[in-house]
């Protein structure tokens, strides 16, 4: 669910003034504590005037009941934040989906709550959807986004081959049909490369697709087509998020490296770089090989070594200056790390 705020309602709409996002930092802490004592759920950080909320759950075998509880709930939510903060608030909410579609019921949230004046809105109140034909493969359908979205090739073209199999094996004589589902997919997966900012668009970009797809042959010719377009989609996502992670990873342990005596938190750097503590949380592993806490702990230990060494530096002050305000607690992760107490590294390796 994405939990939104602004100064006063226009036409339905939140109004969110210049300098609200600078005061909605001051009262994020409570926002967090309030959110937290009506779910369990991960707060995200502030990103423009809305606040992302992950809310765990199994998938319900009354989802309706369910989804109704979720917007009393969240409609007594919002009752309770005005009342405590000086702003207005509206709720978007996403699907019950997988982890690895969090992202996906995001956008269904961001999408209630654009498109509805209320002050609490449920995708699934939005709009009805539409019934796919019951021999319609949707799983695969599904698979193939999937893996699109996530830059695993691999796994795409594996889906891709069997979808493409499942067609002919269900409409060989209809190649109208197929070469139209191509063009289908294949302008869905660059619209996923272009929302993943991996690709640019340009209204001519597509001018020669009709008559590519009129132009092949036979299946074979339109497989490759189909299979090299897909391709490309995937590939871009792939490369922007590794570039994307590469950055968020580097400007993260920069920060870290320049404040690693500051008593720093996760949803700082996260805040930082501009994407939810999970998701940092995630990329930082991938591209560092450890957690964001083992990566603070190691600079501040070994800073606490370069300072143990000199001799007009006291073991107090080598704690605080390399982030540890508490002594003991100072002398218990040094022990961890290194196999010996401050005094002990101190006595063995000082000048």
């Amino acid at each position: 669910m994405i939990l939104q705020f602004g100064q006063s309602y226009e036409n339905g709409r939140l109004v969110s003034p210049i300098g609200m996002n600078v005061k909605a930092q001051e009262f994020y802490g409570e926002i967090r504590d309030i959110v937290k004592s009506y779910f369990s759920c991960a707060v995200g950080s502030i990103m423009s005037n809305r606040i992302p909320i992950v809310v765990p759950c199994p998938i319900s075998a009354k989802p309706y009941e369910e989804r109704i509880d979720l917007v009393e709930s969240s409609r007594s939510l919002i009752s309770k934040l005005e009342g405590r903060i000086e702003a207005k608030f509206r709720i978007g909410i996403g699907r019950v989906r997988e982890m690895q579609e969090m992202e996906r019921s995001y956008r269904e949230a961001l999408r209630a709550l654009n498109g509805s004046k209320s002050r609490v809105i449920h995708i699934e109140d939005l709009s009805q959807n539409g019934v796919y034909d019951e021999e319609f493969p949707v799983e695969m359908e599904k698979s193939i986004f999937r893996y699109l979205e996530e830059g695993k090739e691999k796994e795409c073209v594996q889906e891709m081959n069997e979808f493409f199999d499942w067609m002919l094996a269900h409409y060989a004589e209809d190649m109208n049909n197929i070469r139209l589902k191509v063009l289908e997919y294949i302008i869905w997966g660059e619209k996923k490369a272009f929302e993943a900012g991996a690709v640019n668009y340009g209204f001519s970009y597509r001018r020669d697709y009709l008559d590519v797809a009129m132009a092949c042959k036979n299946y074979e010719e339109l497989r490759k087509w189909f299979l090299d377009k897909m391709v490309n989609a995937c590939r871009a996502i792939r490369d922007q998020k590794e570039e994307r992670s590469n950055s968020v990873a580097k400007k993260a342990m920069l920060y870290i490296q320049e404040n690693y005596s500051k008593d720093i938190s996760l949803d700082d750097v996260s805040g930082l770089v501009n994407i939810s503590p999970y998701y940092f949380s995630k990329i930082f592993k991938e591209e560092t090989g450890e957690n964001f806490i083992e990566y603070l702990t190691k600079i501040r230990i070994e800073k606490a070594k370069e300072l143990l060494v000199k001799p007009d530096i006291s073991i107090k002050e080598a704690g605080i200056r390399s982030g540890y305000t508490d002594p003991n607690y100072f002398s218990r992760i040094f022990k961890k790390q290194t196999d010996m107490t401050p005094s002990e590294y101190k006595t063995r390796y000082g000048e």
